[in-house]
């Protein structure tokens, strides 16, 4: 029987993020276990210091990038430091 392991993630962006994007750039590549858990659960959030927030629909992880399977709705500016989160099981 396996046993699962939560794998938080909570990495900043390294660049501001525009509405209709569908790709974000995180400041550190994300562990193998976290991008594979990333990509079973599909989700994370993104939020920002102003508490604007949404949820992500990751399709791919490749190191530092994300790719998103639906264009952000919002723009996260980076003086406001967006965080890609995520408490994955």
């Amino acid at each position: 029987m396996a046993i699962s392991v939560p794998v938080p993630i909570a990495t900043p962006t390294s660049a501001a993020a525009s509405a209709g994007d569908t790709t974000l750039t995180l400041t550190t590549a994300l562990s193998k276990p976290q991008g594979f858990a990333l990509l079973r659960t599909g989700s994370a959030s993104i939020t920002d210091d102003d508490g604007n927030t949404e949820t992500l629909l990751v399709t791919a992880v490749d190191n530092a990038k994300l790719t998103l399977g639906k264009p952000l709705g919002a723009s996260y500016a980076l003086a406001k430091h967006p965080t890609v989160k995520g408490g994955i099981a």
